[in-house]
């Protein structure tokens, strides 16, 4: 079930590169593409920007561009 909650994890893990919490909140959680309304940035994003190579790659596959 989605909640504010699952959404906050996953980009706490995306920015941290938590790549464990990354992989349980996309099994169970959010869409990864859900925009954050107060950044207005993705998942990705703070991955990308925070140099977390391996959830960038997870989140790749996960939309399916790698």
């Amino acid at each position: 079930i989605y909640t504010i909650y699952a959404y906050i994890y996953i980009i706490f893990a995306a920015q941290r590169g938590n790549l464990g919490t990354a992989m349980l909140c996309i099994q169970h959680g959010p869409d990864v593409n859900v925009v954050d309304k107060r950044k207005k940035r993705t998942t990705l994003s703070w991955a990308a920007e925070n140099g977390q190579e391996e959830v960038v790659k997870l989140l790749l596959q996960k939309v399916g561009w790698m």
